[in-house]
């Protein structure tokens, strides 16, 4: 953790997404976001180029800001959910990964659509079902037994 949180107070430090995008990534490299930072340096380079906007997607519906997402590179089903959740305060946002589908199994939550599930896509369709529009309240509890029995 210390290394993320120094990392992320040098992020912080950059301007905004033009001076990310234009940073070499031997300064990039100083912010210790690893493998990631050739990704972000592009989608820094995208909203430079006015082709990602965030405020624009803040205001979208859940299913199309999910979908710009996950077409930058690096973003799959999971992440895409949790800055859904957490940055978009899209409550219908159901972040899944293998330990939330153990906690749900683990709960004995009596589904047959959840048992009938065989990959995280269609976990988080269940879920998005089975709890609703606020999902992400649900979502949440998960996550915090899952931290809290690391």
């Amino acid at each position: 953790m210390p290394a993320i949180n120094s990392g992320m107070i040098k992020v912080s430090g950059l301007v905004n997404s033009g001076t990310f995008a234009e940073a070499g990534l031997s300064l990039l490299d100083k912010c210790k976001l690893g493998f990631q930072t050739e990704h972000i340096k592009a989608a820094a380079g995208e909203m430079t180029a006015g082709e990602l906007d965030l405020n624009v997607l803040y205001h979208l519906e859940y299913r199309y800001t999910r979908e710009r997402l996950m077409r930058l590179r690096s973003i799959g089903e999971k992440f895409a959910d949790f800055v859904l959740l957490f940055a978009f305060e899209k409550m219908e946002s159901f972040p899944v990964d293998t330990h939330v589908r153990r906690i749900i199994q683990y709960y004995h939550i009596d589904d047959s659509g959840f048992e009938t599930c065989t990959n995280l896509g269609c976990v988080g369709e269940w879920g998005r079902e089975y709890f609703g529009y606020y999902c992400g309240c649900p979502g949440v509890l998960l996550l915090s037994e899952i931290i809290i029995n690391l």
